[in-house]
């Protein structure tokens, strides 16, 4: 009887592992296959702004998104896939389910 929960565990688990392998393969066929266009980061130039000759100089301050950007030409895709973290939580979901049906 212990056993047999035991084997339903891992066969579960083996399910879920092939899930996961399925989709990263999927994944990648779709994202090789599709051509997308590097996002072009535009280089502003900062206007200068009149300083009263009373005050000291102030030290320019780089605006957001103005920092070192020479030669950078695209961003990366680094965004996680949202449909992958699903896979996560429904597995940590039956995990959780199967540890508290057979705690032992």
């Amino acid at each position: 009887m212990e056993s047999d929960g035991k084997l339903k565990l891992i066969i579960v688990g083996l399910v879920l592992a092939a899930f996961a392998i399925g989709y990263f393969v999927i994944a990648q066929r779709v994202q090789k296959s599709q051509t997308t266009t590097p996002v072009d980061v535009v280089e502003q130039k900062p206007t200068p702004v009149p300083v009263s000759s009373s005050l000291p100089s102030p030290i320019p301050t780089p605006v957001a998104g103005q920092g070192n950007l020479k030669g950078v030409n695209s961003l990366p895709n680094t965004g996680f896939p949202l449909p992958l973290a699903g896979v996560f939580a429904t597995s940590a979901v039956v995990s959780g389910w199967f540890l508290r049906r057979f705690p032992h």
